[in-house]
């Protein structure tokens, strides 16, 4: 729900080789924004993810080799097959301010 939880998380993990990124919520009944003003949904389920994949870069650079690389595996669903209309970068109201929730 913050990105500050995130970046205590990745202080904490000491060495890792696999990052498996699940999506963790979906369809709320009302919009709710993340502690640090997201959308909830998209801070959690993506701009959370992105931020934890940055942050542990490094130790997934440190464990891997040419041989046995490490990796990072980003679960997703087809949810968005359900989408009422087209979207495009241009319609994007990630925020919702412009559209209902």
């Amino acid at each position: 729900n913050d990105l500050a939880s995130v970046k205590r998380f990745a202080d904490r993990v000491a060495d890792v080789d696999l990052l498996v990124l699940n999506a963790g919520i979906m369809a709320l009944n009302k919009k709710e924004l993340t502690v640090d003003g997201f959308e909830k949904q998209i801070g959690v389920n993506h701009f959370g993810h992105a931020y934890l994949t940055r942050l542990l870069r490094p130790k997934l650079e440190a464990r891997g080799t040419m041989e046995t690389p490490s990796r990072v595996v980003v679960v997703a669903s087809t949810a968005h097959g359900f989408a009422a209309q087209e979207w495009s970068a241009e319609s994007l109201d990630l925020d919702f301010k412009q559209v209902k929730y």
